[in-house]
């Protein structure tokens, strides 16, 4: 659905952080298990970069 994609995106990020910080759903905690804690920043930075939102953690452990 174009004109969405923003609202999915900010979606998408802030799920990520929450599995960063350990407190997601199951199926986003596994991905960054073990990873250390990272802001709302770092990862809205990486996740632009790489388009990859798991890269940033799985390469920091």
């Amino acid at each position: 659905m174009p004109g969405h994609a923003g609202q999915d995106e900010d979606v998408h990020l802030h799920k990520h952080v929450h599995a960063c910080s350990g407190i997601a759903a199951p199926e986003w905690s596994g991905p960054c298990l073990g990873a250390k804690k990272v802001t709302y920043l770092e990862n809205l930075w990486w996740d632009r970069k790489t388009g990859d939102p798991h890269t940033y953690s799985n390469n920091i452990r």
